[in-house]
């Protein structure tokens, strides 16, 4: 079931070590499952799991998790939740239990991962910083290296399948190896495209992306091309910049590049450049591009996020919104249209304009604010006991920042209904608590110097 939170007096959620089940403010990684659950790691935390306002968290302690600093977040197509950690191997997570496959226990020849892709079969191709590509079918572990395959080097930056099933493989130029490319593998037959045999622009590989019809752009820090399977086109006069940090594709089929000095549209026959001096972009070095499901693009660069809905820009940083820090990264977007930014050492944000909307509990009313209330109050919550759901009733006289968390009796925290600032006025919340045990719990509202406190008795 899904309901919604309105956040009214301000668009922003924030999440940090003091307010949620985080235990690192660096996310490195976020992925949106099927369920709408968000799945968040962090560099030397944790992986966390928020769903319906509610947190777990797992760690080494904890879990079955292998390693604390997460490289990379997938889903399959039986909704497992797979990890990739840089110091612990890769997990997969049913939602109940753990199987954790590393350099110990399986075919994976190194437990630094980088990146994790699924085919249409459910298969597993997970890219290593020292030891090639590996391939797991669910039994088999298969590795393809330097030594025994056409890999041209162990380093994998980043990996796509296209509709054809065919993997493209960004390979590293770092300092132990200047064997760098774009390697194709049919399943059979690999084939090594870089400077010397092709047209590629650059041997520093940066951003991978399939468009509708399977063309592969390529990002590198030499310019961009397009290859059709057969032929390479490059793009370098038509560019701002050279390097090229960051590829989207919409629904048009449009692509939106991120180069080191500003952003580029290109519509298959138009070029358009937005810079620092021609639209909102604080500065023309772009890192990062999400594109939400109204086709709103997301601009990441190192003084904030920047959004472009084609016509309008709004430029959102720490001093004129909830931003809690201006580096970014890691950013995904939901079906409700918010955005999740993971930031550097700032935890993680939630945005919508409008107010951020979560699943799992519903504000039934918000009063308008013809008769602002003169006191501060927590009603008892009604129905209680109640079996499922029940309405909590608040009020505040004035505008003040409130939390509204549910614990057990243990004093363990539940859930998160408000933790953001709101005006005054009256508010009903409805609290969902069908995924929780019978018994009592305790509803604590905390807003300003005011707090108050309230039983729930779920009768199920």
């Amino acid at each position: 079931m899904h309901g919604l939170i309105f956040i009214n007096g301000t668009d922003w959620l924030v999440y940090h070590t003091g307010n949620s089940g985080l235990s690192d403010t660096t996310i490195e990684a976020i992925e949106i499952d099927n369920a709408g659950r968000k799945w968040i790691g962090t560099r030397y935390g944790n992986l966390a799991k928020l769903e319906n306002n509610a947190w777990t968290i797992y760690n080494t302690g904890n879990s079955g998790l292998p390693g604390n600093a997460i490289s990379t977040i997938n889903q399959d197509k039986h909704g497992n939740i797979w990890v990739a950690t840089s110091d612990g191997g890769v997990a997969r997570f049913d939602g109940m239990n753990w199987l954790v496959y590393n350099d110990k226990n399986s075919g994976m020849p190194h437990n630094a991962a980088s990146d994790i892709a699924i085919d249409d079969q459910g298969y597993l191709w997970i890219g290593t910083l020292y030891n090639g590509l590996v391939h797991f079918d669910g039994t088999n572990w298969t590795v393809f290296d330097s030594d025994n395959s056409g890999m041209p080097d162990n380093w994998v930056g980043s990996i796509v399948i296209d509709s054809q099933g065919n993997k493209w493989i960004g390979v590293y130029y770092n300092c132990f190896s200047t064997n760098s490319g774009v390697v194709k593998f049919n399943g059979s037959d690999w084939t090594v495209y870089n400077t010397m045999n092709s047209e590629l622009p650059g041997e520093v590989i940066q951003a991978l992306a399939l468009d509708s019809h399977d063309n592969l752009w390529v990002g590198t820090g030499n310019g961009l091309a397009r290859f059709d399977g057969e032929n390479w086109v490059v793009y370098s006069s038509e560019l701002p910049g050279s390097y090229v940090n960051a590829i989207a594709i919409d629904k048009h089929d449009v692509k939106w590049i991120g180069t080191n000095y500003g952003l580029v549209r290109y519509s298959g026959s138009d070029w358009t450049i937005y810079n620092k001096d021609n639209s909102r972009l604080p500065t023309d070095n772009v890192s990062g591009l999400e594109i939400d499901n109204q086709g709103n693009k997301w601009i990441v660069t190192y003084d904030g996020l920047t959004k472009f809905d084609n016509e309008n820009w709004t430029f959102y940083h720490t001093g004129n919104s909830g931003m809690p820090t201006n580096q970014i990264d890691a950013l995904a977007a939901d079906s409700l249209g918010n955005i999740w930014i993971g930031t550097l050492l700032g935890g993680l944000a939630v945005y919508r304009e409008g107010g951020v909307i979560l699943p799992g509990n519903t504000v039934v009313e918000q009063k308008p604010e013809t008769q602002v209330p003169t006191d501060f109050s927590l009603l008892q919550s009604y129905p209680n006991p109640f079996n499922n759901e029940t309405v909590i009733s608040f009020s505040l006289p004035e505008k003040c920042f409130v939390s509204l968390i549910i614990y057990d009796m243990l004093g363990r925290q539940i859930e998160i209904l408000y933790n953001t600032t709101l005006s005054s006025g009256d508010y009903r919340v409805k609290w969902d608590a069908r995924n929780y045990p019978s018994g009592t719990y305790l509803c604590r509202l905390q807003a300003g110097q005011h707090s108050a406190t309230r039983k729930l008795v779920l009768e199920k």
